[in-house]
């Protein structure tokens, strides 16, 4: 009975979390759609339904860098097929993909932590800030759809670290998808630093293991597309936007800027931006001012509760990855010479885990008070972040998503 519990509860949240996107979809502004840069993905799916495929199917990469551009062309074949060429038929490859992500991520709440947990933190992935509503929705096959990759990836590192499987296939897979996510985008290189990093903590020696050797099988196969897609394009792939990869990131002086001495250079900070980027928008009586200091406030007292209640157990504990995660990143877009809400977006995961980590704690507390304030914060940030989302909608739009070509 407890399974069957489990699974209706992930379908309901799977289908109010297609619903709420569907929505947005349908209704909103013509501005959250990402223009020619987002359509151009539709192409090859164009040419397949219509036999019109002429060139080499790798020549359809949109972006050297990111294979990624490739395949959601090719997954939009099909939506294109049924729906016709639209720009809502091209964005359902987006919503397959979080939707697939939602899920893998309910398991990994569920079975490394509580029911709780995996209900939080889909709450506060459906009814998250706008920015990641509107990146969610984004057809892009680069840092958006990376997330299936990174949830995945944790779900089958987890299996081995903390359900005891030591199979073989496992260590393969596992590499498989660290190989084929790092091909689909560059950013996945972050999972696979904090995958190493945590596999390390767990045992000092993996490198001279089994495990490890077939780990890297794995990862070669999966990252053969880039290895083939580069030779045959003369390694265009070691630039990013005509830029070569060792001068994206900028000087490594740059890093004392996430510790700003002074208030002028706060803005400076990677986790000022992240922290700015869960603003719900639009919203009344300075309810993004509201929902920036809530959210802040409660990420950042999580992330060091985690970190205390584990204790010496904390680099082997199973909040670990996440916290890892964060601070990686952080570092990393600190280093790195642009600055888009759209890199922020794979960190948001790991904000709503460990978010969804302390509220869980509160509300299983003896003490009523904490019950009621954690409750209160769910109540708060699904208000203002879906008064957020719905201020970016409106009637007159309706529809334009499935007229636009």
């Amino acid at each position: 009975m407890s399974g069957d519990k489990n699974n209706r509860l992930l379908i309901g949240l799977l289908l109010l979390f297609v619903a709420t996107r569907v929505l947005f979809l349908l209704f909103a502004h013509p501005h959250f759609f990402f223009g020619v840069e987002e359509l151009a993905r539709g192409v090859l799916a164009h040419d397949i339904i219509s036999g019109n495929k002429l060139l080499p199917l790798y020549t359809y990469q949109i972006d050297h860098y990111s294979g990624g551009s490739l395949v959601v062309g090719v997954l939009a074949a099909p939506f294109f097929w049924i729906l016709g060429p639209s720009v809502f038929a091209l964005k359902l490859v987006a919503l397959l993909f979080f939707t697939v992500t939602l899920m893998i991520w309910y398991l990994i709440g569920l079975r490394y932590f509580n029911r709780t947990v995996a209900v939080l933190f889909s709450l506060l992935f459906i009814f998250a800030p706008p920015p990641f509503i509107r990146l969610s929705v984004l057809t892009m096959g680069f840092h958006t759809e990376s997330v299936f990759f990174t949830a995945i990836t944790i779900l089958i590192l987890y299996k081995i670290l903390f359900s005891g499987t030591k199979n073989d296939r496992l260590y393969l897979v596992l590499g498989l998808f660290c190989g084929l996510g790092l091909w689909f985008a560059y950013i996945f290189g972050i999972t696979l630093v904090c995958v190493l990093i945590c596999w390390f903590s767990h045992d000092q020696k993996f490198l001279l293991k089994k495990g490890f050797l077939l780990f890297c099988v794995g990862f070669l196969i999966g990252f053969t597309p880039w290895i083939v897609y580069n030779f045959l394009n003369h390694f265009q792939g070691l630039f990013i936007l005509g830029v070569p990869l060792q001068d994206i990131f900028s000087a490594p002086s740059s890093l004392s800027r996430l510790f700003p001495l002074h208030r002028s250079e706060v803005w400076q900070a990677a986790w000022y931006d992240i922290l700015m980027s869960l603003s719900a928008g639009d919203s009344p009586f300075y309810g993004y001012k509201i929902s920036i200091a809530l959210y802040s406030f409660t990420f950042i007292t999580a992330f060091f509760f985690l970190i205390i209640r584990s204790g010496k157990e904390f680099f082997v504990s199973r909040s670990f990855f996440f916290i890892c995660y964060c601070v990686t990143f952080c570092f990393i877009y600190q280093l790195y010479m642009c600055r888009d809400d759209r890199y922020i977006l794979v960190v948001y995961p790991f904000i709503f885990m460990i978010t969804a980590l302390l509220l869980e704690r509160l509300i299983s507390s003896t003490w009523k008070i904490w019950k009621i304030i954690s409750l209160c914060t769910i109540l708060l940030v699904i208000i203002l972040n879906s008064y957020g989302a719905l201020s970016a909608m409106s009637s007159k739009y309706a529809g334009y998503s499935l007229k636009a070509r």
